[in-house]
């Protein structure tokens, strides 16, 4: 009887070991590797044509996404009603303080409308230097976000300085910016500017004049699309063409 009860013990202590390790199993199979954003990621802050879509990553505390911008800014009416334009941010590591600025930026665009978001991205441009590794030394974190804060109510009438200072030490804030900077990850952003049109990374683009996105953007702006009529008449001459 005895025996009985100690291999059937055993057998249920198996059993429940192996059920447990493929409960475990299937929550690391079913585990989501890069998280999937609550909403679209990216701030869509031009709308003229959804057939063209430019898209941004910047790093607040970049430089040459400063510049860039500024350049894009130059020609922004000459593209109001041909391109969409959307900017997403990218925190890099050696931009000490890139960080504090781009959450700052996540929650501006939780918080605002996004027809000021354009406003915000410039507004942080134009201190940027303020911020850049050398600019702060000497500061304490703190300190940095106070200044960051006052400067960015001071820009933007619409935003409370206080609650933009709350939500750099924020942690849904905090968490918010980590899925957006894994999501650049996973569509193979690795520095800032970097820019995509239709989904498709642009070569060399962050080093673009204003002449040479006008020219390049044309290809696509400037394309007239086809009409069934169109692709009957090009079928019937490479017909023609064949005898």
């Amino acid at each position: 009887f005895f025996s009985s009860c100690y291999f059937r013990t055993r057998k249920m202590k198996a059993f429940l070991t192996l059920s447990l390790a493929t409960l475990l199993l299937g929550a690391v199979v079913a585990e989501q590797r890069i998280p999937i954003p609550s909403i679209p990621e990216g701030v869509t802050v031009l709308e003229g044509n959804p057939n063209v879509s430019l898209e941004a990553f910047y790093d607040l505390a970049c430089p040459d996404s400063a510049a860039s911008q500024k350049i894009l800014m130059s020609i922004w009416d000459k593209l109001s009603t041909k391109i969409n334009f959307t900017i997403h941010l990218f925190p890099l590591p050696f931009h000490y303080n890139g960080y504090i600025l781009d959450q700052g930026g996540r929650y501006f665009e939780d918080k605002y409308p996004k027809s000021l978001y354009n406003d915000f991205v410039n507004a942080v441009f134009a201190v940027q230097t303020k911020y850049f590794n050398t600019g702060s030394v000497g500061l304490t974190v703190p300190q940095i976000k106070d200044e960051y804060a006052r400067d960015v109510a001071s820009a933007i009438k619409e935003v409370n300085e206080n609650d933009f200072r709350a939500a750099l030490d924020t942690r849904s804030d905090d968490l918010e910016l980590r899925t957006t900077w894994k999501y650049a990850c996973s569509r193979t952003v690795a520095g800032t500017p970097t820019f995509m049109l239709n989904g498709v990374m642009i070569d060399g683009a962050g080093s673009f004049t204003a002449d040479q996105w006008l020219s390049f953007l044309s290809k696509y702006t400037d394309a007239a699309p086809k009409t069934p009529q169109d692709d009957l008449a090009e079928r019937i001459n490479q017909l023609i063409d064949l005898f």
